[in-house]
């Protein structure tokens, strides 16, 4: 977490996707980006994060669909 805060002390830190815990303690696949806040009186970062499990779904389902069309087209005569 401190690297991620450094980061983003700097630069805005590139999009960070991955499992999370949910307050209903549930896991949900969530994508964030954090972003420094800085003025005279302020310093601090805000993180956005988005709830993506259904994207991850429809990728996983994709790449299903992919390897199912690939192994057709090599076992078709």
């Amino acid at each position: 977490m401190r690297t991620r805060s450094c980061n983003a002390r700097n630069a805005r830190v590139p999009e960070n996707e991955r499992w999370t815990p949910a307050k209903d303690r549930r896991r949900v696949f969530c994508s964030g980006v954090a972003t420094p806040i800085m003025d005279a009186t302020f310093k601090g970062f805000v993180k956005v994060v988005r709830h993506v499990a259904s994207r991850k779904r429809l990728d996983h389902e994709k790449d299903a669909a992919r390897r199912h069309a690939r192994k057709d087209r090599q076992t078709a005569p």
